[in-house]
This record gives structure tokens, sequence and C-alpha cells, in this order.
């Protein structure tokens, strides 16, 4: 579903994911978003910040520091 993304639209695409997170109340555990006409589900764990694919494919992802 997913091409190999730039290092720019990997940034943009974990932009997107934090935007669509931080909108998320606090019981929440998936935020699901829009980026460039495709879905995505955002994911949080103890140390980053997950993107995946609504079937649960990883498509990428940053550490929080």
């Amino acid at each position: 579903m997913t091409a190999s993304l730039s290092s720019d639209d990997e940034a943009a695409l974990c932009d997107a994911a934090a935007l669509a997170w931080n909108k998320l109340g606090p019981r929440g555990r998936r935020a699901h978003f829009t980026w460039r006409g495709q879905p995505y589900v955002a994911t949080h764990t103890t140390f980053a910040l997950v993107v995946e694919t609504p079937a649960g494919e990883r498509v990428s992802g940053r550490y929080d520091g």
C-alpha cells in the first residue's frame, strides 16, 4: 500500500500522526487519520509514536524524546 518514503515525507507523516494522537482523548488507544488521501492509524508505546496502515502494517514511527 505504501511506497518507500523520503525522510521529509516520513517526518510529515509522523507530524500528522502526532496531531491525530494529540486530538485523541486520554483513554484513546488508536488515532485514525488520513494523510495524502490514505488512511493510517497512530498508536503510542512507552517510548515511540507508531504509524500503521489500518491492516496493521507498520509504515513509520519516531521516538519521543
